[in-house]
């Protein structure tokens, strides 16, 4: 019933690759778990290109005023960049990670396909974790 009894909350979250901020949001809330904000999908959220794989990496429901990165920064693998909330359209805390070809705006759902993303040369399916070293 708490957002702090969710293990993932508040959690720091770490670049998955370097690039370019081309979209960042920091002004909604946290919803109570169960609460779900239809308006704004993705919450608060980091949308990062890697030039090198032509590649628009989205990092959604992030926690309010977490952020460490804005528009326009360019940023390095690993470093960290936010920490995980429950903003947006979502029922308990969680980090979603959203890939599309090419440079986006931003619009999480939109038109645009999402492709695969792998870690550590792993595709993983919901609800999967990984441990890193």
């Amino acid at each position: 019933k708490q957002l702090q009894e969710y293990l993932i909350y508040d959690t720091k979250i770490y670049s998955p690759c370097s690039g370019t901020v081309v979209e960042a949001k920091d002004t909604y809330q946290d919803q109570k778990p169960g609460v779900m904000d239809s308006k704004h999908v993705a919450g608060n959220f980091i949308a990062l290109f890697n030039e090198e794989l032509n590649t628009t990496i989205v990092l959604a429901h992030l926690k309010p005023d977490s952020l460490q990165v804005q528009k326009g920064d360019k940023i390095l693998e690993g470093q960290f960049i936010a920490k995980v909330g429950n903003s947006g359209n979502t029922s308990e805390p969680h980090l979603h990670i959203h890939a599309v070809k090419d440079k986006i705006s931003f619009d999480l759902f939109s038109s645009a396909e999402g492709i695969p993303i792998t870690f550590q040369d792993r595709f993983l399916v919901r609800n999967m974790s990984i441990h890193l070293e």
